[in-house]
């Protein structure tokens, strides 16, 4: 049995290995929201370029959640690497459009690159929270049933400065982020 193209597109990323990736009709749209910017790429071509700066590296997921849809899949990880010694997180969800076994829409939300020290901070952030509230979560933390209560919002609204977040971001050139 062949792979989806879904999975495909996720082994891919795995390898960090986006040069071999065929997964894009040619006529493929990637509509990408990453910290404080958002923007378009069209065709195969952009959007693989655009995805081999975002998986430059090998990685592993560490949480790996699909959704099959009428039109695809929504696809939600958190995708762990090391980039030049230092470990790092990604958390995105894609809603993959699936049309002739080519993805012909990709539509992502990327919570940034974290590395080591900031996954540290949100975890402290979080523990502070958890113990206020009298609960418990890690980040990264995959609950069935979706209550993972109200931890305050991002580190901005703790007090960070706003260029931190996006500082934690590898998007490529086009990306003012």
């Amino acid at each position: 049995m062949s792979r989806s193209v879904v999975e495909e597109f996720l082994a891919c990323v795995e390898r960090g290995d986006m040069a071999s990736c065929d997964v894009w009709s040619a006529e493929a749209v990637l509509d990408a929201t990453v910290p404080n910017w958002r923007f378009r790429k069209r065709g195969p071509g952009a959007i693989r370029a655009e995805y081999a700066a975002w998986f430059a590296d090998p990685g592993h997921f560490e949480e790996l959640s699909r959704l099959t849809v009428p039109s695809g899949e929504v696809v939600r990880y958190q995708l762990t690497w090391v980039d030049n010694g230092v470990p790092h997180a990604a958390h995105h969800m894609h809603l993959l459009v699936v049309e002739d076994g080519l993805i012909t829409s990709d539509t992502v939300l990327c919570g940034g690159r974290w590395p080591a020290s900031l996954l540290a901070e949100m975890q402290a952030a979080q523990d502070a929270d958890d113990a206020r509230d009298g609960r418990d979560f890690d980040i990264g933390d995959d609950r069935e049933d979706g209550d993972h209560g109200d931890h305050g919002g991002a580190p901005q609204d703790r007090g960070a400065t706003p260029d931190a977040p996006r500082s934690a971001l590898r998007t490529g050139a086009d990306v003012r982020a």
